[in-house]
């Protein structure tokens, strides 16, 4: 119905920041790959690109995701805040050296929705770097 609207991509990720948010922030307690899991389970119903977002950091489920055509494309939010490189360590072979997200939301969302800047626990001067 979607695809007959002209809808020329579809954007898979979850919750709702006011009725559901852990599931909506992705945060470390919930089970990491559902999004994937239902991205995948739409892309299997659709023609048009679908993307995923959500704990998706790891490099190797990246890779997986992307390689088992499971999406077309992957979306990094707090990853990129924990480690900005990530794109280019995994280009270069380097994913021991990625600074991987703990999905924690301490500093990329708690500090950020009381107004103290965005930073991350896990690499601080991520974030610091930027300011």
């Amino acid at each position: 119905m979607l695809e007959d609207e002209g809808v020329t991509a579809l954007h898979v990720a979850s919750g709702s920041v006011c009725d559901s948010p852990p599931w909506y922030f992705q945060h470390m307690r919930l089970p990491a790959g559902r999004n994937l899991k239902w991205a995948a389970g739409i892309k299997n119903k659709v023609s048009v690109p679908v993307v995923v977002a959500g704990r998706m950091g790891d490099p190797i489920e990246i890779r997986r995701a992307l390689n088992g055509g499971f999406v077309d494309a992957v979306v990094l939010g707090r990853p990129l805040i924990a480690d900005p490189d990530l794109p280019k360590k995994m280009r270069g072979k380097q994913d021991e050296d990625i600074i991987q997200c703990g999905a924690c939301l301490q500093s990329c969302l708690v500090k950020v929705k009381s107004g103290g800047g965005l930073s991350c626990i896990i690499d601080p001067e991520a974030a610091a770097s930027r300011s």
